[in-house]
């Protein structure tokens, strides 16, 4: 049980039980609870475009979207513009890359990417919902 408790706390903002004490060895014995984690993330999205789609399928997306960022927190979407950056401003150079992908700041790749990822999402939710979820 330890181990998927570790894995929705690694993967999620969901609320889960406090552990006694932690042990790093423990979360990488914890990645074999990914795949349930991952279905625990698909079951709530697939609630929150259902119950949108009681109205309106883009409203289904959004639903599905929010519910997506405020579940995982985002944590995907910060690597993706992380490595953006890093991709856009290394120009060949493995040493810059290493640089821009270790700067908290977000830069224009990042912005882009990010707005292109979320888009993308919502266009893809709202025909999931228009076709049935």
């Amino acid at each position: 049980m330890r181990g998927l408790i570790l894995a929705v706390q690694f993967l999620t903002r969901l609320p889960t039980p406090q552990l006694a004490d932690f042990k790093p060895e423990w979360l990488a014995a914890s990645a074999r609870w990914f795949p349930a984690v991952g279905i625990i993330v698909g079951a709530l999205l697939l609630a929150a475009l259902r119950l949108g789609g009681l109205v309106d399928p883009w409203l289904a997306a959004l639903l599905a979207l929010l519910a997506w960022v405020m579940v995982t927190g985002g944590l995907h979407l910060d690597g993706l513009a992380d490595l953006s950056d890093a991709l856009g401003a290394a120009h060949r150079s493995r040493e810059r890359f290493f640089e821009v992908l270790k700067d908290p700041h977000l830069g224009s790749f990042g912005v882009l990417s990010l707005i292109l990822a979320v888009a993308a999402k919502l266009v893809l939710l709202m025909l999931a919902a228009r076709h049935g979820g």
